[in-house]
């Protein structure tokens, strides 16, 4: 048998026949079907309600465990077959298909809420993130390189491509249990109350709630949205530790898709639900990388001498931050060694163990890596609008050199978590040559990252001093 390909790539076909307004059809379709509740014909039975309900939640589930927690960020392990159910529910919910909504969802934790996210509030607008993006022409096709580690299964392939078939066959089953009736309220309702309480978590949910821990982006609590979702509305909290199966951390914050996860665990359908280290849930002021906060200054106010001294502190603060995403990017660059070494003489229990470690390094490395891109990107703005003196310039030009040589290990960074996640995955599929690939593209990335980063310290170290 020969080796599977670095990640599978749908091949190209020729351009759609049909216009972006006619693909969208059916999908507005489906939200006028709701105006039939109004016919003489069709009754709020207690079965059309029972299907209403108990689908909205069924099918939620699908979303929120299926195509969110699993397939977006392997939150858990399941059988290969299990993993097909979970994408089936997840397409009856009609939201295309689990490669196609997964890539899109891994860009969007790429860059929420700055200028690349697909559907932010604070780029874009409230519709635009709610239900505009879904209906562009510029997110149909799914991102095979984001969803390498998924696409490889034919039949998630099949699934992707024929995504609207899982819909229609519950359509039809609404029918023989509840006639015309069950069609209106157990289909078309609850397919469109899903899609919008999806549809809040991307809008709202960067809007309106609290705010628990620092994030690089505007991710917020709401337990009426938790609620409405099945725990998805803990919205911080898992853009804070995104890899974690309940996103409710602690017992008040109720997660109704991760009580179902923990059912299904005690019965062998999954396992390994990835849990919220201590340290995490609770982390010391020290180890959170707080935004650099800049007062306005006045444009007519004269600038003199002391101001350089929070310009040096502005400078101090990003230094700090990338010192301490250096060190984690070097800690998993050893880890990462260790693992391409353990390839061609450890077991296979042993690699697995390895590679999974590595990638939560990984993952905690391209956090930092990334909050000192954004700290640094704030901390040049607020020093090119401070002043217009020649020491400011010097300063202003090291942390932007920063911010542009952290943003490039940033990408290293997330190349690297993918290589090294893909290892783990190929491994228990015996695919050694592929795993030890992984591996050394890990490495690489890994000291490419460590390595621009110590640049960027040691061009603001030298800025400073000069400047000082």
């Amino acid at each position: 048998m020969s080796a599977s390909p670095a990640y599978y790539e749908e091949p190209v076909g020729p351009p759609s026949r049909f216009p972006m307004w006619v693909k969208n059809v059916p999908f507005l379709l489906m939200h006028l079907a709701c105006f039939l509740v109004f016919l003489p014909q069709v009754h709020p039975t207690p079965t059309a309600i029972a299907l209403c309900i108990g689908l909205y939640v069924l099918r939620m589930f699908g979303i929120t465990a299926g195509y969110h927690r699993y397939f977006s960020h392997r939150a858990y392990k399941t059988s290969r077959v299990f993993q097909f159910v979970m994408g089936w529910l997840g397409c009856s919910a009609m939201q295309k298909g689990p490669l196609w909504w997964s890539s899109h969802h891994r860009h969007h934790h790429l860059h929420s809420d700055h200028e690349e996210d697909v559907h932010s509030p604070h780029v874009d607008s409230l519709w635009w993130s709610h239900i505009g993006w879904v209906l562009s022409k510029d997110y149909v096709h799914t991102d095979w390189k984001a969803i390498r580690d998924f696409s490889k299964y034919p039949e998630l392939r099949w699934l992707d491509r024929n995504h609207w078939v899982p819909g229609l066959v519950l359509a039809v089953i609404c029918y023989l249990v509840g006639g015309l009736s069950g069609l209106i309220y157990g289909f078309f309702v609850s397919t469109v109350i899903t899609y919008h309480a999806t549809f809040c978590i991307n809008s709202f949910c960067h809007i309106i709630g609290r705010v628990r821990y620092n994030t690089t982006d505007k991710s917020k609590n709401s337990a009426l949205m938790a609620l409405i979702t099945l725990g998805e509305g803990w919205h911080n909290n898992h853009h804070y530790y995104q890899s974690s199966a309940n996103q409710g951390f602690y017992w008040w914050e109720f997660d109704i898709s991760y009580y179902m996860l923990k059912t299904l665990s005690m019965v062998g359908l999954v396992w390994d639900l990835r849990g919220v280290p201590e340290a995490k849930m609770h982390p010391s002021p020290e180890a959170l990388v707080e935004p650099v906060k800049i007062q306005p200054v006045d444009e007519g106010t004269h600038i003199v001498t002391p101001i350089m001294v929070s310009r040096q502190t502005v400078a101090q603060s990003v230094l700090a931050s990338l010192t301490h995403a250096a060190e984690v990017a070097s800690v998993a660059a050893s880890s990462a060694r260790q693992l391409a070494a353990n390839a061609t003489h450890s077991a296979s229990q042993s690699l697995t163990s390895t590679a999974e470690a590595a990638a939560s390094q990984a993952k905690q490395a391209y956090q930092s890596l990334a909050h000192a891109a954004e700290v640094a990107a704030q901390s040049a703005a607020s020093l090119k609008n401070s002043a217009s003196h020649t020491a400011s310039e010097a300063i202003s030009q090291a942390v932007e050199s920063a911010a542009l040589m952290a943003r490039q290990a940033s990408q290293y960074a997330c190349d690297a978590f993918t290589a090294t996640t893909e290892y783990a995955s190929h491994v228990t599929d015996s695919a050694k040559q592929t795993a030890s690939q992984a591996a050394q593209t890990a490495v690489h990335g890994w000291n490419q990252a460590a390595d621009m980063l110590s640049q960027a310290i040691q061009a603001l170290r030298s800025k400073g001093s000069a400047t000082g």
